[in-house]
This record gives C-alpha cells, sequence and structure tokens, in this order.
C-alpha cells in the first residue's frame, strides 16, 4: 500500500509539473485555461470521491478499485503527453483526476485499516510516501519534459502507473482477507 500510495503521488506530481508546462509552451495556453484545468482536477476527484464513498458503495469493495484506477491514470497520463489541443488536454486532465480522485482516497482507507491498533503510524507512513513520490513525480515531470527518450515523464509515469495496477491485483485478495477480520470496525461502520 506505501507503494502503490507513493506511485499515485508520483503520477499526480508528473501530471501538475508537466501540466503547467505543456500547457504553457507546447500548447500556448495561458494562465488562465491552466487554471480552469487544475480547477477542473479539484471539482473531479471531488465528485469521484463522493461517488466511490457513499453509504451504497460498501467500502470493503472499494479494494476492487485499486487496479482499474491505476489502468485509468495510466491512460489519463498517456493522453496528458500526447494531448495536442486544450480540447484533448481537458478530456485528459478529467480522466486523470478520476483515478487520482478514486485512488488516494482507497488507498488510506486500506492504510488505515491495515494498521490495526497504529492507525496514526501507518497513515503517517503513508503521507510519507506520497509525499516523497509527488516530490520525485515533480522533479521527473520538469527535467524529462523535453527529453524524447521514452516519451518523457509521462510516459514514464504510465508505466509506473500500469505496474502498480499488477501490483495492486493480487493485493486486492489479501485486502478481502483483512476486511473479513474486521468486519466489526472501520469497514462495517463505513458501509453503513
Amino acid at each position: 500500500l506505501l507503494l502503490l500510495s507513493l506511485l499515485v503521488a508520483w503520477s499526480l506530481g508528473t501530471f501538475e509539473v508537466g501540466l503547467a508546462l505543456r500547457a504553457e509552451g507546447e500548447l500556448s495556453l495561458g494562465p488562465k485555461e491552466t487554471g480552469i484545468m487544475f480547477v477542473e482536477c479539484m471539482v473531479v476527484m471531488g465528485l469521484t470521491q463522493l461517488l466511490v464513498f457513499n453509504r451504497w458503495f460498501p467500502a470493503a469493495h472499494t479494494r476492487l478499485l485499486l487496479a482499474p484506477g491505476f489502468i485509468l491514470l495510466a491512460g489519463g497520463l498517456l493522453l496528458v503527453g500526447r494531448a495536442s489541443s486544450a480540447q484533448e488536454l481537458f478530456l485528459a486532465v478529467a480522466a486523470l483526476s478520476a483515478a487520482a480522485g478514486i485512488l488516494s482516497p482507497v488507498i488510506a482507507f486500506w492504510t488505515s485499516l491495515a494498521a490495526k491498533n497504529v492507525q496514526g503510524r501507518g497513515l503517517g507512513w503513508q503521507t510519507s510516501a506520497a509525499s516523497f513520490g509527488q516530490a520525485a513525480g515533480s522533479a521527473a515531470g520538469g527535467a524529462l519534459l523535453g527529453v524524447p527518450f521514452l516519451g518523457g515523464p509521462f510516459l514514464i509515469a504510465a508505466f509506473l502507473s500500469i505496474s502498480a495496477a499488477m501490483l495492486a491485483a493480487p493485493l486486492s485478495g489479501k485486502l478481502a482477507a483483512l476486511s473479513h477480520r474486521s468486519s466489526r470496525g472501520l469497514v462495517s461502520q463505513l458501509s453503513r
């Protein structure tokens, strides 16, 4: 879960820096358009979180969203890196934001549940992993943007996201066992 948290944050860091640099440079978008895309990101993430964490979607089932979320994240990253117009970029931002809106709280939820009696410590480690990933992804997003080798930072982040999806798929079964052991705990409370 810590590695998955790091990889989500890496992708977001790459996206944030890369989007700003691509929008201003290659796509000649102004600060207004770039700002609107970041607002779009916030709104889509918020709406996605409302869809995932509500009384009608059992919290124990959120583990099933990890692998698809990383695949959607990879697709959004590839679209951001290949977008040739503002419209394509808006679509890419929506996909990437939806994925991040799913993955970040789902990983935090399961990290908290797995930490059992030391939830503060578990969430502290998760925050540290995410902070490191954000810093590394931001650095990669800026440093590698003009490098054509491997398609630049978006392709690298997409590859890392696909790798995370492959890690998340078998993890889902382990988390199912964790949710069964904790049936009287946090999962059952949030599922009501």
